[in-house]
């Protein structure tokens, strides 16, 4: 149970890296979530939803006004576990519906987003130990997210950003340790984003995003835990380009600093968590883009392997 406590609290406390543009946010953005230590695997669902403000630059003369956008995505989720229980592979495959809302219309695309493919290195692994005052558990992964989901590009350029794919081979590196003494604990986890040009020679900006988390594990019987945490991330996102070139009127990139909340419960093999961002800082868009709330919910149930199940 200790194992599942530390490596649930690594899987659901980090939101991945936001990309966000001019009209809102990048279809190509995702939650990744880190997934070291364990001997189980898992499935699982997770839900989340952003809502931004963008206000339109007068381009031409042209007043546009100012637009409402709600980005949700539904992610499937698995986690299989090798036997040494040193290499996870996962996958995250998403479901997205998207929305901008203005004065004059409503525009809503939804579809299966791109999905990703990460597997991971488990370099440190104590949390067993009946000696170590500090339990720690640390991984790093690369993966590669597939340009499955629709990328189309019809009547304006901004409304890339609401596409459930990126048309684009993107690459990941992520890294995860935490360390807890006692019931207490602090997380980090640190991701980066390179993407790749798609076939209308466009490219979302690279992404870097790093979450820092302290929690209090709560034993409230033999089957039951629950996980308060309290956090930060940082998300940096460099500007998009086309045929590699950063064009003055591209106004995206930038920088978005979220506290976060949030409590995972764990009932036997099915763990529960919620959490909730708030901006701190933002400076996004060149200031066009302000997001306002962001919320995460998510479903998973571990299970052992029979070549695993009595290790």
């Amino acid at each position: 149970m200790k194992k599942i406590t530390l490596l649930f609290l690594l899987v659901l406390s980090s939101t991945g890296v936001f990309a966000c543009d001019i009209c809102g946010c990048a279809a190509s953005s995702f939650s990744l979530g880190v997934l070291p230590g364990n001997n189980q695997h898992f499935i699982g669902m997770r839900s989340s939803l952003r809502s931004f403000t963008t206000t339109h630059p007068i381009l031409f003369g042209i007043v546009e006004p100012p637009s409402q956008e709600w980005l949700t995505s539904s992610d499937l989720m698995g986690r299989y576990t090798t036997v040494n229980e040193r290499f996870q592979f996962v996958g995250i495959l998403p479901w997205v519906t998207n929305w901008q809302k203005t004065e004059n219309r409503t525009i809503q695309v939804n579809g299966i987003g791109d999905p990703t493919v990460l597997g991971n290195y488990i370099f440190v692994n104590t949390t067993d130990s009946l000696t170590r005052k500090y339990k720690q558990l640390g991984s790093i992964g690369l993966g590669v997210k597939m340009p499955l989901g629709k990328f189309e590009v019809a009547s304006s350029d901004e409304n890339r950003n609401l596409m459930p794919g990126s048309g684009s081979w993107d690459g990941l590196i992520n890294a995860a340790y935490s360390v807890q003494r006692g019931n207490w604990g602090f997380m980090n986890e640190t991701s980066y984003s390179l993407r790749g040009e798609n076939k209308q020679a466009f490219k979302f900006g690279n992404a870097f995003s790093t979450t820092n988390l302290f929690f209090y594990r709560w034993i409230v019987s033999e089957n039951v835990r629950v996980i308060p945490q309290l956090g930060f991330q940082i998300n940096k996102n460099a500007r998009d380009q086309f045929s590699g070139i950063v064009t003055d009127d591209s106004f995206n990139g930038g920088t978005l600093f979220n506290s976060q909340i949030g409590t995972i419960v764990l009932l036997k093999n099915w763990a529960i968590s919620a959490a909730y961002f708030l901006p701190v800082y933002q400076h996004i868009g060149n200031g066009y883009v302000e997001q306002h709330h962001a919320a995460r919910l998510s479903l998973h149930y571990f299970f052992n392997s029979k070549k695993n199940k009595n290790s």
